[in-house]
């Protein structure tokens, strides 16, 4: 037994150390500075099913245009009309974000570790992460979050309680972001809502182009 423990122990070391390294690695990627300076860099964070945090640059990047090519889906347009939904911007950021890191039967893994919601929620405060909420009767239905840095929001994620409510929450938020002079609507990679709204796929080279002039651009979210 000496013997086996002697034979083992130059081997977890290695492995020990590693272990810590990652976690103080991944510890300062999420403090605010240095979380802000990475979405700066055109990369978005997702932590895998064991939490270990991963940042993405792919080759190919989604994103929702804000000029002319934004489109509305004719039944959003009517629900808008009808007033169906009450929406909100910041009201409840950690109701949002909480819901949106909740599994459902349509989404079984989620990406957002409780040490990424603690970072989102950080930024949040310091007033790089906001959040849209739709209510019915009081009662929040859907909504999403994400973060705003000049001309640039990197949307992160949305949910829904109720039939459309995602999407009349994302259409005024892609409204008020065009109203307020946005450039850049990251959306990371295309999904069924996106697609609804115009989103595009375009280069990674093309995507920093469009960043740099986004993280120039003197706006603000409010």
């Amino acid at each position: 037994m000496v013997k086996i423990k002697q034979m083992v122990k130059p081997l977890l070391n290695p492995l020990a150390c590693r272990l810590v390294s990652l976690i103080f690695r991944q510890g300062a990627q999420l403090a605010p500075k240095q979380f802000i300076a990475e979405f700066r860099q055109g990369r978005y964070p997702m932590a895998g099913r064991l939490g270990h945090l991963t940042w993405h640059d792919p080759e190919v990047r989604g994103i929702i245009p804000l000029d002319e090519r934004l489109h509305v889906p004719g039944h959003v347009q009517k629900l808008i009309r009808n007033k169906r939904f009450e929406i909100t911007y910041d009201r409840a950021f950690r109701e949002v974000i909480t819901a949106c890191a909740t599994p459902t039967l349509r989404r079984e893994f989620v990406w957002i570790s409780s040490e990424l919601m603690a970072a989102f929620i950080r930024i949040h405060k310091l007033g790089y992460a906001h959040s849209v909420e739709a209510w019915r009767d009081g009662k929040l239905v859907g909504g999403g979050f994400g973060i705003a840095i000049g001309g640039f929001y990197a949307g992160q994620s949305m949910f829904a309680l109720e039939d459309n409510a995602s999407k009349v929450a994302m259409t005024h938020l892609l409204l008020r972001l065009r109203d307020q002079g946005f450039l850049l609507r990251d959306s990371q990679v295309l999904s069924n809502l996106s697609r609804q709204f115009g989103a595009i796929e375009i280069p990674r080279a093309e995507f920093h182009t469009l960043l740099a002039q986004a993280l120039a651009a003197k706006v603000s979210f409010w």
